[in-house]
């Protein structure tokens, strides 16, 4: 790519020769497992709709910028959007998914390392063109018996209550995807707008030797204490149908490594460390003295170590 400008992924294909395990500080904690490296996720839906869309992916580059996140996953992003986005300078540390054809608007990633592979799969039930983006990466892990091999997922699952049996089968699909006999990789992270109501798509699966958690209430804390929209705090999550509308739509999702029997030498895997969300304050007043916010949805940063 030109000096300045993003790297732009072409998916479904494996990347060059260029790429090498992204190198992270390790952090040494004194506790039981060895800690080779902590890396950190973003995921955000960063609102289609053409309200204040500069000044709000001005300020959306502005957190990836001073967050520097290892990934990075957006949803409902659009070309101009994208444009606007890819033109900031947070944009030159990544490599960029390429933008899908034919559709209004899709999911991006970036990733601050050259990725082993990165595929864009549709899914065959979706009436909404919705998919599921995988990029595989390697996280070197210093004292963790080699770098660890990372999937690294986001979704917009099918949106609407009345796509609950849709949505819940997409869910399906991508931690299947995911699972260890399908990717082949020590650990997995699905992040994204998954839409999810309740209880839907729980429990989440297990296998032998590993299971899926929700960072959310992985860290102890309540499922309606983390809404990702709520109209109380940003005025553009209200929702015609729903007075005072609050939900938590945006999740992290992971799978430790697979762990069948202790070894000499197992596997690296990952260990949440924290999650926080981001974007919860306007950042600016429109000619009206209306709050301006990144997007009706609040960003979701987690925050894992890579450990053996």
């Amino acid at each position: 790519s030109a000096k300045g400008m993003p790297k732009i992924i072409q998916q479904g294909c494996a990347a060059t020769a260029a790429h090498k395990s992204l190198r992270l500080h390790p952090f040494f904690t004194g506790g039981e497992d060895e800690v080779g490296g902590r890396f950190t996720v973003l995921t955000w839906n960063v609102w289609f709709e053409p309200i204040e869309m500069a000044r709000r992916m001005v300020a959306i580059g502005r957190e990836i910028q001073a967050r520097k996140p290892t990934l990075v996953a957006l949803q409902e992003v659009t070309p101009t959007s994208r444009e606007l986005l890819l033109a900031l300078p947070w944009a030159v540390d990544y490599n960029v998914t390429e933008q899908p054809a034919d559709v209004p608007y899709f999911t991006l990633v970036a990733l601050r390392i050259a990725p082993l592979q990165v595929q864009r799969i549709g899914f065959a039930n979706s009436c909404m063109a919705r998919d599921v983006v995988v990029a595989s990466v390697e996280i070197e892990a210093p004292g963790c018996g080699g770098p660890l091999r990372l999937a690294f997922a986001t979704s917009h699952l099918e949106s609407g209550s009345q796509a609950a049996t849709t949505r819940v089968a997409q869910l399906g699909a991508c931690l299947k995807l995911l699972s260890p006999p399908k990717s082949g990789a020590d650990a997995a992270i699905l992040v994204g707008d998954l839409n999810l109501r309740k209880r839907e798509g729980l429990p989440l699966p297990t296998g032998n030797g590993w299971a899926w958690a929700d960072a959310w209430t992985e860290l102890g804390r309540a499922h309606a204490a983390g809404a990702t929209m709520d109209a109380a705090i940003n005025p553009y999550a209200t929702c015609a149908f729903i007075r005072d509308f609050k939900t938590r739509y945006d999740r992290v999702l992971f799978r430790p490594s697979r762990r069948a029997k202790p070894t000499a030498s197992p596997r690296p895997s990952i260990v949440l460390i924290n999650m926080v969300r981001i974007g919860m304050k306007p950042f600016g007043y429109d000619a009206a003295s209306k709050p301006i916010f990144c997007s009706d949805h609040f960003g979701l940063v987690a925050t894992f170590d890579v450990v053996r």
